[in-house]
């Protein structure tokens, strides 16, 4: 049976991405969680949600838009003010508002979201690949490919040569590379998400 958490306030600090899509019921109240899913599924991610002291004021924050959803929301903000806006003074982030009661909140926020498009996953996020080798060990170890040392004569400027050098040098040390191998997987992609609890975060495309 579901928790209910009618009385519970969702007030929480930074609290890491894969950790709230496990956990939705969690850490986003139940006004915002669908919208928050129909966002992850075109791999905009948020960052921050309204909580219970925020009453009927509503919003999800999102981080890191493709320019093309970029441009899309400055569009609507433009011509829906009142819906989507830029916090400029605390958070610099995108919002999604609505002013309502729980019921109209969540389809009024999900109804919201439907303009923006499915964007690749942007700076900051994982690829599957990344994240089957870093919570499953889907990977093995291949010989980095060494690149030449920087010489001297290749660069005016004395200390972007002893930068090069020093990257050179860490590049160097670091032993073999690891990389994702699809080999060595025993179930499906879904299912490795399903078995992490992140499975509406992945989109296929």
């Amino acid at each position: 049976m579901k928790e209910d958490n009618s009385n519970k306030n969702f007030n929480y600090s930074y609290v890491d991405m894969e950790e709230v899509a496990s956990n939705i019921d969690e850490y986003i109240i139940p006004e915002c969680q669908e919208a928050c899913k129909l966002l992850w599924n075109k791999n905009i991610f948020t960052f921050m949600c309204s909580n219970r002291d925020d009453g009927e004021n509503k919003y999800i924050m999102v981080s890191s838009l493709s320019e093309e959803n970029e441009a899309l929301f400055k569009a609507l903000m433009e011509r829906y003010p009142s819906y989507y806006n830029y916090d400029n003074i605390f958070r610099h982030a995108y919002s999604i508002n609505v002013h309502a009661n729980p019921d109209e909140a969540s389809e009024l926020l999900k109804r919201l979201t439907t303009p923006f498009q499915v964007q690749d996953v942007q700076e900051g996020f994982q690829t599957v690949e990344d994240f089957l080798i870093d919570r499953f060990g889907i990977c093995r170890a291949v010989e980095k490919k060494k690149s030449p040392q920087p010489q001297m004569e290749d660069f005016e400027n004395p200390l972007e040569y002893l930068d090069a050098l020093d990257e050179w040098a860490v590049s160097v040390g670091s032993g073999d590379e690891v990389v994702f191998d699809e080999s060595k997987m025993t179930k499906s992609v879904e299912e490795y998400l399903q078995e992490a609890g992140v499975s509406d975060l992945y989109d296929a495309d």
